[in-house]
């Protein structure tokens, strides 16, 4: 049986994909910023440091009071970081990589890399 990464582990190696995509400084410390908050939530809270889509929902409700029946509109900002960020993560624990947006904006081209 293969056992789950720590999130400190999962984040490193999301990072590291990051770079390898050469996605931008400032993008990275998007999720860098995200990924923090999450740890000190997760050390704070005393919560099993592997991470998963109930720990990362336990967190937008407690840090954000986010409750996804909620929101029928455009989301805060703040919120579609996290969720942004956290898509990544649960991406990057599946398959080792995620999917990267290439292309002007506006032009939806999807490519795994």
């Amino acid at each position: 049986m293969e056992t789950k990464k720590t999130l400190p582990e999962l984040v490193e190696g999301a990072l590291n994909e990051l770079y390898r995509l050469q996605y931008s400084s400032l993008s990275i410390n998007q999720y860098k910023q995200k990924f923090s908050q999450l740890m000190k939530f997760v050390k704070d809270s005393g919560t099993e440091d592997i991470y998963s889509e109930e720990l990362a929902a336990k967190f937008l409700k407690e840090i954000y009071g986010y409750l996804s029946e909620k929101y029928k509109e455009v989301l805060p900002t703040k919120i579609r970081a996290a969720l942004r960020s956290f898509w990544l993560l649960g991406e990057y624990q599946l398959y080792g990589r995620f999917h990267r947006k290439f292309g002007k904006k506006g032009e939806g081209i999807l490519m795994i890399v």
